[in-house]
């Protein structure tokens, strides 16, 4: 009946077992026909199965390849690398501007005491 492509509520109905039954014994053909791969896959994917098909046609789609996915995985990792330095930047850059203005203040002040004298 599986060979035949018969859905699987058929062959409950027809056979007069469990649907557990009737998916462990299609596993099993399916097994059987080299497809254990497939089946794995299926098991270990459960509820996610629609998620993990959207990715696929989308990256298809998109032509991506396993380096460039590889890649796009790694970005935010990089994003927050790279905020982390703009950040320690920003903090460099306040602590100079703080400095330039004291010795502006200083070299100010110190022009006021030259034209007093």
């Amino acid at each position: 009946m599986f060979q035949d492509g018969r859905p699987l509520t058929d062959v409950a109905i027809e056979l007069d077992i469990e649907s557990s039954t009737v998916l462990c014994y299609y596993e099993d053909y399916l097994k059987l026909v080299n497809m254990r791969r497939l089946v794995s896959i299926h098991n270990e994917l459960k509820d996610d199965l629609p998620l993990f098909l959207y990715l696929y046609r989308r990256i298809k789609k998109e032509g991506l390849g396993k380096q460039q996915i590889v890649e796009l995985l790694e970005t935010p990792n990089r994003l927050l690398d790279l905020k982390d330095k703009a950040d320690l930047f920003n903090d460099h850059i306040q602590d100079l501007h703080a400095k330039k203005l004291k010795l502006e203040k200083e070299i100010e002040e110190k022009v006021k005491m030259l034209l007093a004298l």
